[in-house]
């Protein structure tokens, strides 16, 4: 057990002197970002120490400026409270920015706020989507809420129930409750719309009552009057209704149809599915790792998070040539370098060729069969502190 996971041992134990001797020797002796980030927050929190957010914004500098990300986080928060630093929300945005960067989803969701209140910046709703997207992408509830808001109440752009409907129900679907109110009020607009023809109207209705209510009859009669007009999105939410048999009789063929042609119209979580289905030889369709990377590509050009990861499994696999191996090092580490909540990751190739394990942050740590200089791009190591 090295010196550090002591020191973490003793914190998470609630031993904060000894926790405080530890980070505190390795942040003296080599400059530890780790150390000095756990530092800073012992000092904010007043554990081991009594609370000095003057203190604790100078471990938490020296961290950041190191590259560490919570660290950075940490100090855009002191800034933006303007708690043992001069208030600064311009010095708070760049802080927030780095640590975004390095892969902290919250500090995108936080960036997107300054932006719609104007801290620090000219308030620029347009941004402020941006970045909420990027925290949306993972799934982050409030991100999704308020770009929902953004297309409910206009600000400064045409009001559009669709979208907002369709924002709403993803922060739902994330078990986040508070948005279900605000779906019921767009219920009766989305109706009139549906009623008078509109594509995207049924196809949000039948989302909703699929996966909001689970009311499998009135989702399967929205979805298949918006997936006759090829919707993208119904095709694939009524394909997963034909694969579970859920408000029709359960038929494999006619819901790999459904899939394809959604993959094909460019729904990106379709092709993620597709690629899954071709990788398993699922139903009719035989096993085809080729097709399985095309339809997993194209998912990971459209920043779908997880089909990075199935994408360097599946050139790992297939390990045709150099191009597979670079590629699917590539994508593993950038994968680990966007979600540090695992701390390690091995990609061995299919006929055992090559092994790579990549740290949380992308950083290679070991690399078996293969050059370094053979990599033609790959993410630099992060720090990030225990959850």
């Amino acid at each position: 057990m090295s010196y550090l996971e002591q020191g973490l041992n003793a914190y998470n134990a609630r031993d904060y002197e000894t926790a405080k001797q530890i980070f505190t020797r390795l942040a003296n002796l080599n400059q530890s970002p780790q150390a000095h980030c756990l530092l800073g927050l012992m000092h904010s929190n007043g554990q081991g120490f009594v609370a000095d957010p003057a203190a604790a914004a100078y471990h938490y500098q020296i961290a950041a400026e190191a590259g560490h990300p919570q660290a950075a986080y940490n100090l855009a928060a002191l800034y933006a409270q303007g708690r043992g630093v001069e208030k600064d929300y311009t010095v708070a945005l760049s802080w927030y920015i780095n640590a975004s960067q390095a892969g902290e989803i919250e500090a995108a969701f936080i960036i997107g706020t300054m932006y719609a209140q104007g801290e620090g910046v000219a308030q620029d709703f347009d941004v402020a989507q941006q970045w909420w997207m990027k925290a949306a992408a993972q799934n982050h509830e409030l991100a999704c809420l308020y770009i929902g808001h953004l297309y409910n109440y206009g600000d400064g752009r045409e009001v559009d129930p669709i979208s907002a409907a369709n924002w709403y129900l993803k922060a739902w679907d994330t078990d986040f409750d508070e948005a279900e109110p605000y779906i019921v009020n767009l219920l009766p607009k989305l109706k009139d719309l549906a009623d008078l023809g509109s594509t995207q109207a049924q196809a949000a209705l039948g989302a909703i009552y699929l996966i909001g209510y689970a009311d499998y009859s009135q989702a399967v009669s929205w979805l298949t009057l918006a997936a006759a007009q090829n919707h993208p999105e119904a095709m694939r939410l009524l394909g997963y209704c034909y694969l579970q048999g859920e408000g029709v009789n359960r038929d494999e063929t006619q819901a790999l149809d459904l899939y394809r042609r959604a993959a094909e119209q460019g729904d990106k979580f379709a092709q993620f599915k597709l690629a899954a289905f071709y990788a398993q030889g699922y139903g009719h369709l035989e096993q085809n790792i080729d097709a399985a990377i095309h339809w997993c590509r194209q998912a990971a050009q459209q920043e779908v998070f997880d089909a990075q990861y199935a994408l360097a499994q599946l050139l790992a696999q297939r390990n045709r040539n150099r191009a597979d191996a670079v590629e699917a090092i590539k994508r593993i580490c950038n994968y680990a370098q966007q979600n540090p909540t695992q701390t390690e990751y091995q990609l061995t190739a299919g006929d055992g060729e090559w092994s790579v394990v990549v740290a949380a942050g992308g950083k290679v740590v070991s690399l078996v069969g293969i050059e370094f200089d053979e990599l033609t791009a790959h993410t630099t190591a992060q720090e990030r502190t225990p959850d």
